[in-house]
């Protein structure tokens, strides 16, 4: 990594809903007791879903989200 670059970026997806917020919200307390810079994507529940374009960055280590959501993207 470049002297002076920003930490990796970890991305959580999630439909807006009540538990899938929680979900995010435990995932994201891990992450950030290991250091790790996250980001959460909340997604439509159909249709197109473009900002999932963001998780193709040089900087992003990886995308967790459920299967469903996911898998119809």
């Amino acid at each position: 990594m470049v002297a002076g670059a920003e930490r990796p970026l970890f991305y959580i997806c999630h439909a807006d809903h009540n538990h899938d917020r929680v979900f995010a919200e435990n995932i994201i307390d891990y992450l950030d007791s290991e250091g790790i810079r996250s980001k959460t994507l909340v997604m439509q529940e159909n249709g197109q879903r473009p900002q999932l374009a963001e998780c193709f960055r040089d900087d992003v280590i990886g995308v967790i989200g459920f299967n469903s959501q996911l898998d119809h993207s």
